[in-house]
């Protein structure tokens, strides 16, 4: 008997927002950056699968979701696995769009996605991966220590750069409110 997902669960934010880029003129944009999400998603919800990991619940958002996995059930190399197929399927999706031009927007998405999925920030898949790794060699509150050290740091970083950006003749808000929305969800996100 298959196990299945106790909670599938579409947050209000995502119906608003597919809602808003119908109405705006930007929905081609908009729902080429949704179904990039939720291929990315579907790459670590496959990849748990695979480790035998059965989601608890899954929430859907605007741009990707969460997926909640029993705690304590895998091994740091599924763990890894798990994190890293979400960026895979978006590097794939990103040669198949350059294969058969299928648009620039479609590859930068995925070029994006996968490149700030793999930034090693907590709450990211790229934070998942050097957790794991720091798990192989530190105890789990010098790891956590370790991992919040880094995160901080890039997102300083990508701060400043926004902040250049935003006052700079480019104006651009764009990475401003990335990384704002990063440093919410790190400072937000429970363990």
């Amino acid at each position: 008997m298959v196990k299945k997902t106790k909670k599938f669960i579409i947050h209000p934010s995502t119906v608003i927002f597919l809602i808003l880029i119908s109405l705006s003129g930007v929905g081609y944009e908009g729902l080429i950056t949704l179904f990039c999400a939720l291929i990315h998603e579907l790459g670590h919800y496959f990849a748990a699968r695979i480790c035998r990991a059965v989601p608890t619940r899954i929430v859907v958002y605007p741009f990707g979701a969460d997926m909640a996995l029993p705690v304590g059930l895998r091994s740091y190399k599924a763990d890894i696995f798990i994190a890293l197929a979400g960026p895979c399927l978006n590097l794939i999706l990103l040669s198949f769009g350059l294969l058969l031009s299928l648009g620039e927007f479609f590859c930068a998405c995925n070029l994006v996605l996968a490149f700030i999925n793999l930034m090693p920030i907590k709450g990211l898949d790229g934070g998942t991966v050097l957790e794991n790794l720091l798990l192989t060699v530190f105890s789990p509150k010098t790891a956590e220590r370790v991992l919040l050290g880094v995160t901080f740091f890039i997102l300083f970083i990508l701060y400043l750069f926004s902040v250049y950006f935003l006052f700079s003749g480019m104006g651009d808000p764009s990475l401003f409110i990335i990384v704002c929305a990063l440093f919410v969800g790190t400072v937000g996100r429970k363990k």
